[in-house]
């Protein structure tokens, strides 16, 4: 056995996770822009049509993050079912609409912010099912998470 789990056992301190600083998009990012940069600054006088085009591509990597941003879209309905972890809504042509819930949701509804510090006053978790109710009529801000599915960002009652 390690020293390190012998240490856990011990009731001790835990090790210092990992922590991502950085995802590899943004490392690409980044040093393609450096040296995108460099390159536009040692041709500057030089060779003016390799200056141009790194140029160019340091726009075209400015600007593809903001054509890339997450698009929060909005829907309404009365809510079918509710769970911990999820929401289904019907909207008004009959359309059911499934939402991935987690602890980064935002419920909005009238007297939750009393519910939410009396259920964290005992000692518990606040969850959606506290405070959204099937037969509720909600606006949903959500984000489409592609393979991952629709995660609700906001979940207001009306």
């Amino acid at each position: 056995m390690s020293a390190v789990n012998d240490t856990i056992e011990a009731g001790g301190a835990t090790p210092p996770a990992t922590i991502k600083v950085w995802d590899p998009f943004i490392r690409v990012f980044h040093w393609s822009l450096a040296t995108l940069f460099l390159v536009a600054y040692a041709t500057g006088d030089e060779v003016e049509r390799v200056h141009v085009a790194a140029g160019y591509a340091i726009a075209g990597l400015v600007a593809a993050p903001l054509h890339a941003a997450d698009k929060t879209m909005t829907t309404k309905g009365t809510v079918k079912t509710v769970a911990a972890d999820s929401l289904t809504i019907t909207d008004s042509a009959g359309k059911d609409w499934t939402f991935k819930v987690d602890t980064n949701t935002k419920v909005v509804a009238s007297g939750g912010s009393h519910k939410t510090a009396d259920t964290k006053a005992m000692g518990k978790t606040p969850m959606i099912t506290d405070e959204v109710k099937a037969g509720a009529k909600v606006s949903v801000k959500y984000h489409d998470m592609a393979a991952q599915g629709m995660h609700a960002a906001e979940v207001r009652v009306l």
